[in-house]
């Protein structure tokens, strides 16, 4: 057998490439390199995973166009509306015409502005963020095992005393490698320097090269099982991963669900509104004619009854506004004081917009939700995670039997920087423990045998749930567009049937209470159809995410599904 001469000088580089390391590299550096390798993971498996990829960051964003408010400066914090205590009806020509009470000087703020605030400033978006951001941080180490492992201790010593005086020095560098096989090899130099200030003796110097390699040939042996731990990060990672692109489509539905109902609560103020004025003017027009005789005093006490009634539910109706807008405001995690409007117009573009055709039939909506549903693909996944750890329990049944491998080698005499590979010593072997107790892993094994039925029962029954949404979904949207045809037709009834109550009065054929009685419907034929359209908005709205084909722009803005294909 031939040896070789094995010089050790890269130790001594190691060392000062560790140290200088050490010093250079801060706690910033550190959070930017990790920033860097994960939003690089993320990307990748973004691409793979849905077939696209959206800029990620987890820091936040202070371009928001409401951060003014956020912050509470005084421009964007003008004076608090009036309390509904202070209205009253001999001042209601200080109550705006469409009845909606104002903050001077609010914040105007459209669907878009309150979808890209909530994606950005949002306690539970951002927490969805930190989780996926944080499986990902897990995968970054799991890739680290599978690269080689360095470390490295410098040591320095000073020993005084009455035989001599010594001042020494060490180094210890080590490297270890996973194996594909599931065994691992370490390698580790170590060198000693001691010299002598006195007492005669001279300087001595040392090294040593050990290395020990382990491989276990029948439990815990294969690449099914040494890379589990990192095949599981990678799932886990991919299923973070369409779970927050799922969650950016839930969230996306549920701010806009938000919006239009504080919008549909102030459109029912504006209506009570000018259901109130109505009525105080077919009460002045009912005292008219009962101060002719015309009409019966008790008329006048009936008009006036449904006036102040008419009053009140308007006051409520303000009161619940108010209070839907507020709690929008801590969804979006801005102020519940913070002085913003939500923009009307946005309930008159779905009005001029009207109904919108879904080309899709229930069963080519099924179809898709259930070939592209991304938390249906996590939970079919699950039945391959469960498989595998079945095979990986069923492994840790099997005997213990380990191949080692063990070379040291010292150097030479004086030449601390010079090991010699014949001078070492080389050992093999196998070691095998019988499989004599192994009720734990026989519990992990049963446990995985149950788990995968399980998992196997839990993906069948979120394919039946898909199926049953979207199927509740269509069902809804069909409704809703029925709901909004026929309260279209019963607005134009009401407004008729007001009109020609109102002539009727006028010529003393009806009676007041019938002309309240239309005005009643008429405020309810109202506030019907915007609930009509609003719902029927919600609900095309619901299919598109439930059918996972709505789409979310980087701003956390959707966008309107036009070109369907099955």
């Amino acid at each position: 057998m031939r040896y070789r001469t094995v010089g050790i000088r890269s130790g001594f580089v190691l060392a000062a490439v560790s140290l200088a390391l050490a010093v250079g590299c801060g706690p910033r550096y550190y959070r930017a390199d990790a920033d860097r390798e994960v939003y690089r993971v993320l990307s990748r498996k973004q691409a793979s995973a849905l077939g696209e990829t959206h800029a990620f960051s987890i820091e936040a964003d202070l371009t928001d166009p409401l951060e003014s408010v956020r912050r509470g400066e005084p421009s964007s914090a003008p004076a608090p509306p009036a309390s509904i205590g202070a209205f009253s009806e001999d001042r209601i020509s200080e109550i705006p015409e469409d009845g909606v009470p104002r903050q001077s000087g609010a914040v105007l703020v459209t669907l878009r502005d309150a979808l890209r605030t909530a994606a950005r400033h949002s306690r539970e978006y951002q927490s969805r963020k930190e989780s996926l951001y944080l499986a990902a941080l897990d995968l970054t180490l799991e890739r680290h095992q599978w690269k080689p492992q360095l470390s490295g201790i410098l040591t320095g010593d000073a020993t005084a005393g009455d035989a001599a005086n010594s001042v020494g020095a060490g180094s210890s560098f080590g490297m270890s490698q996973l194996l594909a096989l599931g065994g691992e090899v370490t390698i580790n130099i170590a060198t000693d320097f001691v010299k002598y200030t006195s007492g005669g003796l001279d300087s001595v110097a040392a090294s040593a090269l050990a290395v020990h390699v382990l491989q276990p040939l029948w439990r815990n042996a294969g690449r099914l099982v040494a890379r589990e731990n990192l095949t599981q990060a990678e799932r886990d990672t991919v299923y973070a991963v369409r779970s927050f692109a799922r969650f950016r489509k839930t969230f996306c539905y549920d701010i806009t669900s938000g919006y239009y109902g504080v919008l549909r609560q102030r459109d029912a103020v504006s209506n009570q509104w000018q259901n109130y004025l109505r009525v105080r003017q077919s009460v002045e027009r009912t005292a008219w004619k009962a101060a002719k005789g015309d009409l019966p005093a008790f008329e006048v006490d009936q008009a006036r009854q449904d006036q102040l009634a008419a009053w009140d539910r308007w006051l409520q109706t303000v009161r619940s506004y108010q209070e839907a807008l507020d709690r929008f405001k801590v969804t979006l995690a801005l102020p519940a004081d913070a002085a913003v409007e939500l923009d009307p117009s946005e309930v008159a573009r779905l009005r001029e917009a009207g109904l919108r055709e879904v080309p899709l039939t229930s069963e080519q909506a099924v179809r898709i939700a259930l070939r592209r549903r991304f938390d249906l693909a996590n939970t079919v996944a699950a039945v391959a995670d469960a498989e595998r750890r079945v095979i990986l329990a069923a492994n840790g049944l099997a005997p213990d039997v380990d191949l080692t491998v063990d070379v040291n080698v010292a150097s030479e005499d004086r030449k601390p920087l010079r090991v010699e590979l014949s001078r070492g010593t080389y050992s093999a072997g196998v070691e095998a423990g019988l499989p004599l107790n192994r009720k734990a892993e026989r519990n992990a094994y049963r446990r995985a045998l149950i788990e995968l039925e399980a998992a196997r029962r839990a993906s069948d029954e979120q394919r039946d749930r898909v199926a049953l949404e979207v199927r509740d979904a269509w069902r809804s949207l069909a409704e809703t567009a029925a709901r909004y045809r026929t309260q279209e037709q019963s607005l134009r009834l009401a407004t008729r049937r007001v009109e020609s109550t109102t002539a009727l009065l006028e010529a003393g054929k009806a009676q007041t209470r019938d002309l309240l009685d239309a005005l009643r419907d008429q405020l309810s034929a109202q506030n019907a159809l915007t609930g009509a359209l609003i719902d029927n908005t919600l609900a095309r709205l619901a299919l598109w995410r439930d059918t996972e084909l709505l789409r979310v722009g980087e701003d956390g803005v959707w966008q309107d599904v036009t070109n369907v294909q099955e």
